[in-house]
């Protein structure tokens, strides 16, 4: 089932323009919301009156009938070369974890929805106390309000489309970016993989907060290591690869590196490094057009800051969607004239 609305899916938005792939999905989409306007409730008659096969009976006649749809009317796939795909390279495809791993979500989460609707007219009617009659009733607002949700969301969603085309994605894990040979290493491979480097944003990062007093001087190299180290590793790396006139380095600095409070020294001293390396590579790199530049947000609004500050006003924290935000507007064209600038990205901390 999970199967058939994938596939369904990159099928519909195949056969459509690129402003209207979203409402395309969800007519799509829409024969699971009638099944649930029309086909729940039908089910639910058919078996209170005929017995649970007569139901399954019914689906079994439907899903023949719409095997035969599909066969006459959707076009087969092809590839880029105008091969069509064939079942072979369709099946290979069930050797990949990633596949397996999505088809068991498939399998839980999909088995979850349809085991309720399965037993839903006991629920209602044992578990809830509506009555028999009503049972009907209550699924068809149900799927009508499926199917006026499922509709709107489509032409909405067209209206302000996601960016597409942004290419695969490709990870590296397993990678300690402060040694020089396994940072270039990975650059490298991430180079060949994506057909060049415009951009290098260096995100890895870690905070401690110990006094002198009764903290280890080996958290000091720590920091420096995961902060700093891995940002001119990964940079140092990254600059056979970024071209000239347009490559972008963003480095994430800290606020409160700007004034260093008690219990913070080992992480701002690491940050103020982020900063100085920044300033430092841009004038480096002014003669190639690459731009480099630095974020210094202060509290991020993430759970483990959530976790360690449970009274704090989070509403005040920096999202990480904002930060973002700032670091796909230096990756842009529209900032190609600022760099060696350290920017605050604070919230209202």
């Amino acid at each position: 089932h999970g199967t058939f609305f994938g596939v369904g899916a990159v099928v519909a938005t195949s056969l459509v323009p690129a402003d209207r792939k979203a409402s395309a999905i969800s007519t799509m989409f829409t024969g699971l919301t009638v099944a649930t306007l029309l086909g729940v409730p039908a089910g639910a008659w058919l078996g209170l009156h005929f017995g649970w096969r007569s139901t399954f009976w019914a689906v079994a006649a439907i899903g023949v009938l719409a095997t035969a749809v599909i066969w006459r009317f959707v076009p087969a796939t092809r590839h880029d070369d105008g091969s069509a795909t064939g079942m072979r390279s369709q099946l290979a495809v069930l050797g990949r974890s990633q596949v397996l791993l999505a088809l068991a979500a498939t399998v839980f989460g999909f088995g979850g929805v349809f085991a309720v609707f399965t037993y839903i007219q006991p629920i209602l009617t044992q578990v809830t106390g509506v009555s028999q009659a009503a049972v009907s009733a209550i699924l068809l607002v149900f799927g009508a309000g499926m199917i006026a949700g499922n509709m709107l969301g489509g032409r909405l969603a067209d209206r302000a489309p996601v960016p597409a085309n942004l290419g695969a994605a490709h990870g590296f894990g397993s990678v300690d970016l402060a040694d020089t040979m396994a940072a270039k290493t990975t650059i490298d491979a991430a180079a060949e993989a994506l057909g060049g480097l415009d951009a290098l944003v260096n995100i890895a990062g870690a905070f401690r907060w110990e006094t002198l007093a009764d903290g280890d001087p080996e958290t000091w190299d720590l920091l420096y290591r995961i902060n700093l180290r891995t940002a001119v590793a990964a940079s140092k790396a990254a600059l056979a690869h970024l071209p000239d006139g347009r490559g972008r380095i963003v480095n994430i600095g800290a606020a409160s590196a700007l004034k260093a409070g008690a219990g913070v020294g080992a992480y701002t001293a690491s940050k103020s490094g982020v900063m100085r390396f920044t300033e430092s590579l841009a004038e480096e790199l002014k003669p190639r057009g690459i731009t480099v530049n630095a974020l210094l947000p202060s509290i991020i609004d993430t759970p483990p800051n959530r976790a360690d500050m449970p009274d704090a006003d989070f509403s005040r924290w920096v999202k990480p969607e904002q930060l973002a935000g700032v670091i796909v507007f230096l990756l842009s064209d529209a900032a190609s004239a600022i760099t060696g600038a350290l920017i605050p990205v604070t919230g209202r901390v």
